[in-house]
């Protein structure tokens, strides 16, 4: 979308049923840089701030239809995410083959 020059028109969201932003499905990671250690949380959550990525977590996609992705939360709230463009992409999770 960058190279393309149409980044700033899309709106980005990352939807993921991990407890944690950083978690990546094995209870969270620490990264060393620059003789400092930093929590695979506050690091996912910085990266993500810094490129408007907005983020929902401990959720699941339920539906998807033109316009709107329809989602729930592990504590059972449902909402939903307006989708502004004519294109989405959704992935499964790689656990899911």
């Amino acid at each position: 979308m960058r190279a393309r020059g149409v980044r700033d028109r899309a709106d980005v969201w990352w939807l993921s049923n991990e407890y944690e932003l950083g978690d990546f499905g094995m209870g969270g990671m620490h990264l060393k840089m620059g003789g400092y250690i930093t929590p695979g949380k506050i690091f996912t959550e910085s990266l993500f701030a810094e490129r408007g990525i907005r983020w929902i977590k401990r959720a699941h996609v339920r539906k998807v239809e033109e316009g709107k992705a329809h989602f729930e939360t592990l504590e059972g709230e449902v909402g939903e995410i307006r989708l502004r463009l004519r294109h989405a992409a959704a992935r499964p999770s790689p656990a899911w083959g």
